[in-house]
């Protein structure tokens, strides 16, 4: 049963913002994503985070919920490591 990935505009700009083969990357993961949202390197976020999922790919962080009734991924931001986990 595949889920729809949807990209929030943060998303999209850290996407934009990344080199070619990390972007290829990424859009690699985000089509496994719609596969399966819970991959096995995935992690549950806690504190102000608590609700959402990230999978690491080397230096990069994609941040993302899963709406599990509505079968859908909601990609809430794409970046480095530390600058991904900032408001």
């Amino acid at each position: 049963m595949a889920y729809r990935v949807l990209l929030t505009r943060a998303a999209e700009k850290g996407l934009d913002a990344l080199p070619r083969p990390l972007f290829l990357r990424v859009k690699r993961e985000l089509l496994a994503l719609a596969e399966n949202p819970y991959p096995v390197d995935c992690k549950a976020l806690k504190g102000k985070h608590k609700g959402l999922h990230r999978v690491r790919l080397g230096d990069c962080r994609i941040i993302y919920e899963v709406k599990g009734t509505e079968l859908v991924v909601v990609v809430v931001k794409i970046g480095a490591r530390g600058g991904a986990y900032r408001e």
